[in-house]
């Protein structure tokens, strides 16, 4: 069985590639499946799994020195900037309810 923190990965790979397709109309959409893959309680697990992600592609896109190259990281990073829009409007909508 996967860990939580590698069904993350998986889950955050599967939204960009989505997202690169063309698959979602909005971000409500990703916000929506964020929502339904996220467990209660593991937010900090998937929060630094969105960190170490982004800084991986960050390190392929400063290291690729052709424009050509650098697209996909560009447009990857671009899509996870959808998710992690996601996940701020997720915290603060569960934060308020919490309160």
């Amino acid at each position: 069985m996967a860990s939580l923190g590698e069904h993350y990965d998986s889950f955050i790979e599967d939204i960009i590639k989505r997202t690169l397709k063309g698959e979602f109309r909005s971000k409500a959409q990703v916000h929506q499946r964020l929502a339904q893959a996220l467990e209660a309680g593991t937010g900090e697990i998937f929060e630094r799994r969105l960190t170490t992600y982004r800084d991986r592609l960050q390190g392929h896109l400063d290291q690729e020195t052709s424009e050509i190259k650098q697209a996909k990281p560009t447009r990857q990073l671009r899509a996870l900037g959808t998710l992690a829009e996601a996940w701020e409007k997720w915290q603060a909508e569960n934060q308020a309810q919490a309160i």
